[in-house]
This record gives structure tokens, C-alpha cells and sequence, in this order.
């Protein structure tokens, strides 16, 4: 198990299993979840390279109040990684939308982190109304949602042929120890079982697929028809991110704070682009606050 089960359980108890979902206009594939606690569902994406382990810190308290399932997206983690092109943002949506409902979840607090944050958004901009009845808010951090100049790693990986190449010779612990520090400061507390759990998506080729094509296939090509479909958003919408974050700056979630109809927004300090790893009891402060309102 990756996420809670692998670290600050605690006394919960999870339930770790996959789910065999039929995305729309996709191949049927096995997504992997963790489930712990009762009440309101809280469903948490991880971003780009991560699984569910990337909220292990925040789950134990969220279950408390509220039933808290963690996803692998597609490619990632646990989850099947299949050697298609489908890794945009909507393909991931529509993988999390199948998995919501063979859950057969109702009233959803839908979160995600980066990567995770944006599918999020796109699962409530394509949702029929079937689909929003069942995702009822959002909450969003670190989301590279508006158009921002392309950073680093997704530079690199948006690369013909050296991605494959670089992902298939350096060992997937070395890659993740590099994709974390680069990202983000304030880490020393990563030990090897952290990063080893990080690597794990990247372990085989359908792993190295998955993240290059995720990387390659973030931006759309013209965001205008996009962002005129985010006002149409209508369920309440958190919107956070970090004071430090170089990689998705504050000055997008600000941004996205005032195009979404339904948004507020929550600035966190001391941490950069991994609020979760970096602050957690601040993530969970703003998460208990947008709950509760």
C-alpha cells in the first residue's frame, strides 16, 4: 500500500483494493484507492510523478470526520499504466470520474495537488449532471490551472527522445530524490522509505510513460476555450497555494481565486510547491475551514 496505509495510520483502519473502471472513450483499466473513515466523502489527487502517499500526513486527521479516499491516477502509483497517449488532463479526468462512480460516490469534496488539482477542475467542467451531483465542491492546491511559463521538469520531459532515455537508465530513486528537490525546499525530512515511495511510479516502462506523457500533454495548445468553460464552475471551489511556490506561483491562485465564479482563496506559508510534505497542518487547517463553512 502506498498512502496512509503506508505511513501515520495510526489506528484507522484501511481498506486498500482496486477498482476496474470503464472511462469514457478510453480502455477499461484497475485504479488504485485507499478508503478509511465515515461520513462525507473527501477524494484526494495526487500530481504529476506522485501516487496517494502524497497526503499520507493529512489523512489520518481528515478521517476523523469525513470517509477520506486517495486515487493513483492513471499511470501512477498502483493504478494500471497503460502504454496509450491518453495522459491529458481530461483523459485523467474521465479515469477519476469512472472511479467515482463504481464507487458510487455522492456529495464529493473533491481535492487534488498540482497536476491532481487541474484534473480536479476538469472533472467538474465536463461533469453531466449525473457526474455533479455527486462532486459537489472543490479544493485545489498548487494548481498549474491558468496559462504560466512552463517550468523545468515539464521542459525537460516535453523532449522527443532524452526523457525516455534519462528515465530508463537513472534508478527511479534517483529520479524522484531530483524531481522533489528541484520542486520544492524545506525537504530534509524526506527519508529513503519516502522517496522510495515516490520512485514507485516510476518503476517499469509504463511508469516513465506515463509521467513523460502527463508532462507533455498539461498545457493545452490554446487554453482560451478552456478557461471560458472554467466559468461555468459552479460548485464552491478552494483555491490555495503556497506564499514560496516557484513552480506554480501564488499569482496563479490568485488569479484562478477571482475567474472562478464560486472561489476563495487560502494562502499558505512556509512551504513552496508541496504544501502537504511541507506544512500539512496548514493544508489541513484550510481544508477543515472550506469543509465546514
Amino acid at each position: 500500500m502506498l498512502g496512509l496505509a503506508a505511513a501515520d495510520a495510526g489506528t484507522v483502519q484501511v481498506t486498500a483494493r482496486h477498482v476496474h473502471v470503464q472511462p469514457e472513450g478510453l480502455p477499461a483499466l484497475d485504479v488504485y484507492i485507499e478508503d478509511v473513515g465515515r461520513g462525507r466523502p473527501v477524494v484526494l489527487l495526487h500530481g504529476l510523478g506522485g501516487s496517494g502517499y502524497l497526503w499520507r500526513h493529512i489523512v489520518a486527521d481528515l478521517a476523523r470526520t469525513h470517509r477520506v479516499i486517495t486515487i493513483d491516477m492513471m499511470g501512477f502509483g498502483r493504478s494500471d499504466k497503460p502504454l496509450h497517449g491518453h495522459y491529458a488532463p481530461g483523459d485523467h479526468a474521465r479515469v477519476v470520474a469512472a472511479t467515482l462512480r463504481a464507487l458510487d460516490l455522492k456529495n464529493v469534496a473533491l481535492a487534488g495537488h498540482s497536476l491532481g488539482g487541474l484534473v480536479a477542475l476538469f472533472v467538474a467542467m465536463d461533469a453531466d449532471k449525473e457526474l455533479a451531483r455527486r462532486v459537489t465542491s472543490l479544493m485545489l492546491f498548487s494548481a498549474p490551472a491558468l496559462p504560466q511559463p512552463v517550468n523545468g521538469a515539464v521542459r525537460f520531459l516535453s523532449q522527443p527522445v532524452l526523457p525516455y532515455l534519462a528515465l530508463s537508465l537513472l534508478p527511479p530513486d534517483t529520479v524522484a530524490r531530483i524531481g522533489l528537490l528541484s520542486g520544492a525546499s524545506r525537504m530534509g525530512h524526506i527519508t529513503d522509505t519516502d522517496i522510495s515511495f515516490y520512485a514507485d511510479p516510476l518503476r517499469g516502462l509504463g511508469g516513465a510513460h506515463a509521467i513523460i506523457q502527463s508532462a507533455r500533454q498539461i498545457a493545452p495548445d490554446d487554453p482560451r476555450p478552456i478557461l471560458e468553460r472554467y466559468k461555468a464552475i459552479r460548485q464552491p471551489i478552494l483555491v490555495s497555494g503556497c506564499r514560496e511556490d516557484r513552480t506554480v506561483p501564488i499569482s496563479t491562485a490568485e488569479a484562478l481565486s477571482r475567474y472562478l465564479p464560486n472561489a476563495r482563496l487560502a494562502v499558505l506559508e512556509n512551504c513552496d510547491h508541496l504544501p502537504t510534505e511541507q506544512n500539512p497542518a496548514a493544508v489541513i487547517k484550510a481544508m477543515r475551514r472550506f469543509l465546514t463553512r
